[in-house]
């Protein structure tokens, strides 16, 4: 099967950018969670402008699909199988996990960060915390139902969101904890 290769390099760029708008919410929700203000703006406006550029791509594409016709696509068509990911993605920070102690002595403490997250929403209680309505990226945290598009581990009958970074579990844990009145310590840490 023959795919215009014009219209995969959109969808691959497209795909690009979606991962970092996704990389710059979660960096303006960490300023915001510090009360880093001004680094929180910059970032907003970092977004904005990202989502303009965007928009110009998605309009291109259109046009590249709408606007010219079948035969002079079709001279730059290639085989699906060699229409790749080719791109090298961009690099991410050093692994990290968590590490939390409970007021028990229990210490949880898994090879990655949302593997202890989803461990100590497991003790927590995934009815207790679902209870407290909390959210990520406008979705419940805590679910009956998976989430399309966003990373999940199911916990007893309730889909946890793990689709976020290490800082934003730690904050999401502590957010937990006060809600339940539970006092623990979450720290990043080198994973194993």
């Amino acid at each position: 099967m023959n795919t215009d290769s014009v219209s995969a390099a959109f969808d691959l760029i497209l795909e690009e950018i979606g991962t970092v708008v996704s990389e710059v919410h979660s960096q303006g929700v960490a300023f915001l969670s510090n009360g880093q203000y001004q680094e929180a703006e910059n970032v907003i406006s970092s977004a904005k402008e990202l989502s303009k550029f965007r928009e110009k791509l998605d309009s291109l594409k259109r046009e590249w699909r709408v606007g010219l016709d079948a035969t002079t696509r079709a001279k730059v068509s290639v085989e699906a199988s060699k229409v790749s990911h080719t791109i090298a993605s961009h690099s991410k920070s050093p692994k990290t996990a968590l590490q939390v102690k409970f007021p028990d002595g229990t210490t949880l403490f898994k090879d990655s960060a949302a593997k202890t997250f989803t461990a100590t929403i497991q003790k927590l209680g995934p009815e207790r915390v679902a209870a407290l309505g909390l959210k990520l990226y406008g979705d419940p945290l805590l679910s009956r139902r998976k989430v399309p598009n966003y990373t999940s581990t199911q916990v007893d009958g309730y889909w946890v969101m793990t689709h976020s970074s290490t800082v934003d579990k730690r904050k999401q844990l502590l957010d937990i904890a006060a809600g339940l009145n539970v006092e623990l310590t979450v720290d990043v840490v080198p994973p194993h």
